[in-house]
C-alpha cells in the first residue's frame, strides 16, 4: 500500500459522521440496494480513484460503482468543496457529463483502460466486482434509472428469465398430464400458461436485441490531474449517451505505453 502524503490524507478522511443514523455509507447502501460491506468497499475504492486522479499523470475514469460513490459525495457539497478537494486532494476535482458523441465514448473507454493500468501500478489487482474489465464497464445492456421502489416493482432480468423457463417447463408437464387424462379444460389452461411464458421470454429477448442494435447505455466518467506516467491500451465503448467526464484544474495528457486492458 502507498505511503505518501496524498494517500495518508485520503485514508484518514472520514466520510461517515459519527453518531449519524444515516451515515454516508449507509445512505450509499440504501440508495443502491447494496450491502453495507460492499458499500464500505466501494468507498475505499473511491479513495483509490481520487488518488489516481491526482497522481496518475493522465485523465482517469471510474468504474460504475466508484462513480456512484462520487455522485453521492458531490451532494455532500460542503465536505467535497470545502474540505476534500482543497485539504485532502490539494486541487479541485470536477465531474462533467459527456456531450454524447461517439468520439467521447471511445475516449472514456480508453481512459478507463488506462485507469486500470494505473491502479495496478499503485495498488495491485483491482477487485473485479467493483472494477470490471472495459468491455463489461461499457456493456451496451447497462441502463441505469432512478426509481421509487414504493411505486415500482423491481424484478431482475435473470428472475424474469427463470420465471419464463419455469412457466414453460410446468406448462409442458401439465400438458402431458392433461393429454393422458383427456382433460380438455386443463389442456386449454396449460396452453395459455405455455403461451404466456413464451411471450415473456420473447419480449425480453427482442427488447435486448433492439437495444444492442441501437447501442446501449454505457456509464463512464473521467478525471484529469498530474503525476506519474500512464500507460496505453483500451477498447472502444459501444455507446455515447451517458458517460461522465470530469477534470481537475491542472490536467495533462497521457503518453507512453505499458500494460493492456483488464
Amino acid at each position: 500500500m502507498l505511503d505518501d502524503a496524498t494517500w495518508r490524507r485520503l485514508a484518514a478522511h472520514a466520510f461517515d459522521r459519527l453518531g449519524a443514523p444515516l451515515s454516508f455509507t449507509r445512505r450509499l447502501a440504501r440508495e443502491n440496494r447494496w450491502g453495507i460491506a460492499y458499500a464500505a468497499r466501494a468507498v475505499d475504492e473511491y479513495r483509490k480513484f481520487c488518488y489516481l486522479a491526482v497522481q496518475a499523470g493522465h485523465p482517469v475514469t471510474p468504474s460504475d460503482a466508484v462513480d456512484v460513490v462520487w455522485h453521492l459525495h458531490l451532494t455532500y457539497s460542503r465536505d467535497y468543496w470545502n474540505v476534500f478537494c482543497p485539504r485532502v486532494l490539494g486541487k479541485d476535482l470536477h465531474h462533467d457529463p459527456t456531450t454524447g458523441t461517439a468520439a467521447e465514448a471511445g475516449k472514456f473507454s480508453d481512459r478507463y483502460a488506462k485507469t486500470l493500468c494505473a491502479y495496478r501500478a499503485a495498488f495491485g489487482t483491482p477487485p473485479a466486482d467493483i472494477w470490471p474489465p472495459p468491455e463489461q464497464r461499457f456493456d451496451a445492456a447497462q441502463r441505469f434509472v432512478r426509481v421509487n421502489s414504493a411505486q415500482t416493482l423491481l424484478v431482475s432480468r435473470a428472475r424474469v428469465a427463470k420465471l419464463a423457463v419455469g412457466t414453460l417447463a410446468g406448462s409442458a408437464g401439465l400438458l402431458a398430464y392433461a393429454a393422458d387424462s383427456d382433460g380438455s379444460a386443463l389442456v386449454i389452461a396449460t396452453l395459455g400458461l405455455l403461451a404466456a411464458g413464451f411471450v415473456i421470454w420473447l419480449f425480453f429477448r427482442v427488447r435486448r436485441l433492439l437495444r444492442l442494435q441501437r447501442g446501449g447505455g454505457a456509464h463512464g466518467g473521467g478525471a484529469a490531474a498530474g503525476g506519474f506516467a500512464g500507460c496505453g491500451g483500451g477498447t472502444r465503448a459501444r455507446d455515447d449517451k451517458s458517460d461522465h467526464a470530469s477534470d481537475s484544474t491542472d490536467g495533462s495528457g497521457c503518453g507512453g505505453s505499458g500494460c493492456g486492458t483488464a
